[in-house]
């Protein structure tokens, strides 16, 4: 479930089973701790408020993540960033900047899954051996791969490494992945990154449009 904060605009995704079910909850942004509302069933708004502890227990987990809450600005599209220490980090900041996104980093497979719990994220770009694993044993990738088909879709995937061959389609589906890249062609990134998008989000028109007409969006 994302919640926004109104006052902050920070974005929070909190798991379903942290939020009491069949109540509204009323708890503070770990942010800036302007109150939340949050109502876990639309259509029926007379709710009575959740149990005290329950509240506790949403605000004890969250305050306890409040390091990967991040603000993002309005228009901006918010990517992830997970290259450690590499040399071409910043180039894929700058590459991912130039086409109107906003990107944080993490520094560990911990953290980009934290990062990734809370927010969601449109652009991901995954160094292979990121946190010492390679893609294939990436905890990230897995984490990612185990969301569910709608909201994965949501995310464009991109694997950066020596090994690949720059938009090898079978190397992108083995890994689950939307685009490999070689890092020698980092500075095409933006180019690349621009038409790829446009083709996948032309590919999955379809079924965006159903998820939208049955409310799975």
């Amino acid at each position: 479930m994302e919640v926004i904060c109104e006052n902050c605009n920070a974005r929070l995704n909190i798991p379903e089973d942290k939020v009491p079910t069949n109540r509204h909850v009323a708890i503070k942004c770990p942010k800036c701790r302007n109150r939340i509302i949050i109502q876990t069933d639309e259509r029926e708004p007379e709710k009575a408020p959740a149990p005290a502890e329950d509240v506790a227990g949403l605000e004890s987990y969250l305050s306890r993540h409040e390091t990967v809450l991040d603000t993002f600005e309005e228009g901006k599209k918010p990517a992830l960033v997970m290259a450690g220490q590499r040399s071409w980090s910043d180039a894929l900041k700058t590459a991912s900047e130039s086409l109107g996104y906003q990107c944080l980093e993490a520094q560990s497979s911990k953290e980009a899954i934290d990062r990734l719990r809370f927010h969601h994220f449109d652009l991901l770009l995954l160094a292979d051996g990121f946190d010492g694993h390679s893609a294939s044993q990436s905890p990230v990738l897995g984490y990612i791969n185990n969301q569910s088909m709608s909201i994965r879709r949501k995310m464009f995937l991109v694997i950066v490494g020596d090994s690949f061959t720059t938009m090898d389609n079978l190397a992108a589906y083995s890994l689950s992945a939307n685009l490999v890249l070689n890092e020698k062609d980092i500075d095409k990134l933006a180019v690349i990154l621009k038409t790829s998008i446009a083709e996948n989000e032309k590919f999955y028109k379809i079924f965006i449009d159903t998820l939208k007409e049955t409310g799975g969006l």
